[in-house]
């Protein structure tokens, strides 16, 4: 949390498995972290940071929090990002509950639901 060092970091595992789900855009902000290599069939591709805007977080299908940094803003993600996948509890100060309806929180025992 709130350092650049990835040796433990689940962001590189969770990118391959949905790599190999057939996901095939896959996008990070981290601000500790400008890029990193994610493993590819002809590989290694480095993928660089992007800004975390409304724009972006609209701009896909949903946002997988692998590590709660205290510079993510928890109601701009909620707010704009259409489904949420919470694996570290950095959104529970968003108490709305059309914005919770939007996050699961993996390991809480709430089954997943994609947003319609």
């Amino acid at each position: 949390r709130n350092v650049d060092d990835t040796r433990h970091a689940p962001a590189g595992k969770i990118t391959t498995l949905l790599r190999e789900k057939g996901v095939e855009t896959i996008r990070y902000h981290d601000p500790h972290v400008p890029s990193f290599d994610v493993s590819t069939e002809e590989g290694p591709v480095e993928v660089p940071s992007v800004e975390l805007t409304p724009e972006v977080l609209r701009a896909h299908d949903a946002a997988v929090i692998v590590t709660d940094h205290d510079a993510f803003d928890p109601h701009l993600i909620a707010e704009h990002a259409p489904t949420i996948v919470d694996t570290r509890d950095a959104l529970s100060d968003v108490t709305d509950p059309d914005l919770r309806e939007k996050i699961t929180l993996l390991g809480s025992g709430d089954s997943f639901r994609p947003a319609a």
